[in-house]
């Protein structure tokens, strides 16, 4: 088994839309524009309302692309 740690490099915000027919959550990466989904619990198709481009690069920012959100104690032991 391969023990070589890796670290991110970037990251995507998923988001998580209740369909609208069976009300389970469907994940989809932040789409930028209005974007058709597909429920992958009852096939249902819908549209996910877009985010906001300005408030996912201040997330990224904040965290580092995702690198700030390691587990630092990870490495403590």
């Amino acid at each position: 088994m391969n023990t070589e740690i890796v670290h991110p490099t970037d990251m995507e915000i998923v988001l998580l839309y209740p369909c609208p027919k069976c009300g389970k959550k469907v994940p989809a990466i932040a789409p930028l524009e209005p974007e058709n989904i597909k429920c992958t619990y009852c096939d249902h198709r819908f549209v996910a309302a877009p985010a906001d481009e300005q408030d996912l690069d201040f997330l990224r920012l904040i965290t580092a692309n995702g690198r700030i959100l390691i587990n630092n104690n990870f490495f403590k032991g």
